[in-house]
């Protein structure tokens, strides 16, 4: 019987990570959040014309979540973007508790990096995206 949870187990994992987004999708700038549609599709959003102050994204493992991430420094927890020539940078990196997904991630030049399992933090009640 453990054996089978074991295979189940591990060939959950292998179709999580299949269906996971390697690569962002293309840009869209807008003034304001309310321009925002409640579905994402594969864009992703800079809000803030001047200077932006959030970037939207679905989240890339496809579980549904949209991730709001804070780029303004008055508020935390915040991220820095690098913006260049339509491709994005984001750090430090972005992590969903596994109440959400479990999705831990970097961005750099509009390409997913996922962080291994093994190195994902696990502290109760600890999250690091605030949604």
């Amino acid at each position: 019987m453990a054996g089978r949870i074991n295979i189940i187990s591990y060939l959950h994992g292998l179709w999580k990570r299949f269906k996971r987004r390697q690569f962002l999708g293309d840009l869209r700038y807008v003034e304001s959040m309310q321009e925002i549609p409640d579905r994402l599709e594969e864009f992703v959003y800079i809000v803030g014309l001047q200077k932006p102050k959030w970037v939207i994204i679905p989240c890339p493992c496809r579980c549904g979540e949209r991730l709001e991430i804070n780029l303004m420094r008055s508020r935390h927890p915040r991220w820095h973007l690098q913006l260049k020539n339509g491709v994005i940078s984001l750090w430090p990196s972005l992590w969903m508790t596994d109440k959400k997904c479990g999705s831990h991630f970097w961005i750099e030049r509009n390409r997913v990096i996922w962080v291994p399992e093994h190195y994902r933090p696990r502290k109760k009640g600890e999250e690091h995206l605030h949604k």
